[in-house]
């Protein structure tokens, strides 16, 4: 909403006659927006505010149409029983999130958040209360449900991946690489996405829907020597590991080139027992390793 300079009463809120209105604080600057405090009107009944403000519909259990599902997008349902035991004891406490969106060919209602709680109830025998809310697209689909995602479990960095992989390529091919190496995901992602060595940023990329795929080939090589080589590292600490992960992704990635494999392999069995120091964050030990190295 666009203001002026001058000091000015806030307008009256859109949603009025749901009895929400602005406060009395001035605007005092263009870089200044009133607030909206939501208060209900006695005069305006609870169904009134159901209907304008959460907009709360009823699937009635007797109606012939159902909501789908958005199947290899969104989590498998894994906890509909608890979901049922939840109901019977608490009643239904939030309503199932819907939109209507064409997904693999078939137009209708599709669940973005509640598919335990909708089964739940279905089983029950049960009406469903249902919001629906407006997708535009397939970047809008993915961003709605990591937003109005309200079960117990967050997402992941693999959900976001797992949902993304069904409108990108580039989520698929990080995605098949996950199952190929045995390494986090965040370590395979940076060096699918360019980067050397593991990048704090690549996590926000993946969330965002921006991941990009830059050379899939060299990405395989650099990611079968890190996984080797890995195997062959004395066992570290998470942290260390991690820290480990990152120096040798940044080193055979910048000294690509010149690097020997076999060569490198032969300084850590020598250098093996050095980096066991490397645990309890003593990760100083970890750069004079690769110091040591010739580059």
């Amino acid at each position: 909403m666009k203001t002026k300079s001058l000091t000015r009463k806030p307008q009256l809120s859109s949603r009025k006659k749901a009895g929400i209105t602005a406060d009395n604080s001035p605007v005092k600057d263009e870089f200044t927006f009133p607030t909206f405090t939501p208060f209900f009107d006695k005069k305006v009944s609870d169904k009134t505010v159901l209907s304008e403000i959460f907009n709360i519909k009823i699937l009635r259990k007797d109606d012939k149409n159902r909501f789908l599902f958005l199947k290899g997008v969104n989590r498998d349902p894994d906890h509909v029983s608890s979901q049922m035991a939840a109901v019977r004891k608490l009643g239904i406490l939030r309503p199932v999130i819907v939109a209507n969106y064409k997904f693999n060919g078939k137009q209708g209602l599709h669940i973005i958040d509640g598919q335990n709680l909708y089964l739940a109830l279905t089983k029950l025998g049960y009406d469903v209360p249902y919001m629906e809310i407006k997708i535009k697209d397939d970047n809008d689909l993915i961003k709605a449900m990591a937003l109005v995602n309200t079960s117990a479990k967050a997402w992941t960095l693999r959900d976001y991946i797992q949902a993304w992989a069904h409108t990108r390529k580039d989520y698929s091919t990080l995605l098949k690489f996950m199952g190929t190496y045995n390494l986090e995901t965040m370590a395979i992602a940076s060096i699918l996405f360019g980067y050397n060595g593991l990048s704090t940023q690549i996590g926000k990329m993946i969330r965002d829907g921006m991941f990009k795929v830059q050379d899939e080939v060299f990405s395989r090589k650099i990611l079968v020597f890190a996984e080797d080589v890995l195997d062959k590292a004395p066992k570290l600490d998470r942290h260390a590991t991690r820290v480990f992960t990152n120096a040798y992704l940044n080193y055979v990635t910048q000294y690509f080139n010149r690097y020997r494999h076999n060569e490198f392999l032969n300084y850590l069995a020598k250098n093996w027992k050095m980096l066991t120091e490397a645990n309890n964050k003593s990760t100083e030990v970890i750069d004079k390793f690769f110091q040591k190295l010739s580059k």
